[in-house]
């Protein structure tokens, strides 16, 4: 994941249709020398799931406008579980959700909005 995390894949990939389930760890530290909380893994891990839940087979075509992570309970470890359970888009707007998970099983969600992305023109129209 370009550096940014590490990932084992469970079921899918991003852009891929379909279920999809990944474990992910950050791998970059939040401040330069102070060791990350799991807390902190899973609120700097929550912003994937709008990637993850609005890509398909035809790439990103969104930005990320809003992302609110809800738990239950804290997360017991640096490794998140990711599960797409909701994706839908009208007009330029998708939702996405992802159930979040540690190694004892459930912790919460994290609920995304974005927004569609203007794509650059290969051929500029003229001026």
């Amino acid at each position: 994941m370009n550096g940014k995390w590490e990932t084992r894949p469970i079921i899918g990939h991003m852009g891929s249709l379909g279920e999809r389930r990944l474990w992910m760890s950050e791998v970059r530290e939040l401040v330069a020398g102070v060791k990350m909380t799991p807390f902190v893994h899973v609120a700097t891990g929550a912003d994937f799931a709008s990637p993850f839940a609005n890509a398909g087979d035809q790439g990103l075509g969104y930005i990320n406008s809003d992302v609110t992570i809800y738990l239950h309970r804290l997360p017991v470890s640096n490794w998140i579980g990711f599960e797409v359970v909701n994706h839908h888009a009208t007009d330029g707007i998708a939702i996405g959700e992802c159930w979040l998970y540690d190694e004892n099983g459930p912790i919460g969600t994290s609920t995304v909005a974005a927004l569609a992305q203007r794509k650059p023109m290969t051929n500029p129209p003229p001026p």
